[in-house]
């Protein structure tokens, strides 16, 4: 079964990519779109990965508002720690997908902090750079 559109979005996302540019990297829909019409064991992995990756997502917002709520510093610290274990865990799941598609880097680390302006994302690719 094909990727749905929600599917190839989320994708995209986590790859870096916007929704606006769908047609900036012709190889990353071509790599989509081959997985999903040829590979369907590679389809079936990819939505275990979005499945994971969306769990991960939920989790993080939960520790997020712990750690807003928490008064006690202990509470604080364990949300930390744990946000930064499943971050860990997205990126490897985010990296399945990446070497599922033909990738060895994606252009932005979803996980990123907000408020970081290093260009090198976690696979090593610099942007700012155009190189590894």
């Amino acid at each position: 079964m094909a990727f749905t559109s929600s599917e190839k979005q989320q994708i995209r996302a986590f790859m870096g990519f916007s929704p606006f540019y769908v047609n900036a990297n012709p190889s990353l829909e071509s790599s989509i779109d081959l997985v999903s019409s040829t590979y369907h064991d590679a389809e079936t992995q990819i939505r275990n990965c979005l499945i994971k990756l969306a769990s991960i997502d939920e989790k993080l917002l939960v520790h997020a508002e712990a750690a807003i709520a928490g008064s006690a510093e202990g509470v604080t610290i364990k949300a930390i720690n744990s946000t930064n274990l499943l971050e860990r865990v997205g990126r490897k799941y985010i990296k399945q997908i990446a070497v599922i598609l033909g990738y060895n880097s994606v252009l932005t680390d979803y996980y990123k902090p907000a408020n970081s302006l290093n260009t090198t994302n976690y696979l090593g690719f610099d942007s700012s750079r155009g190189c590894f």
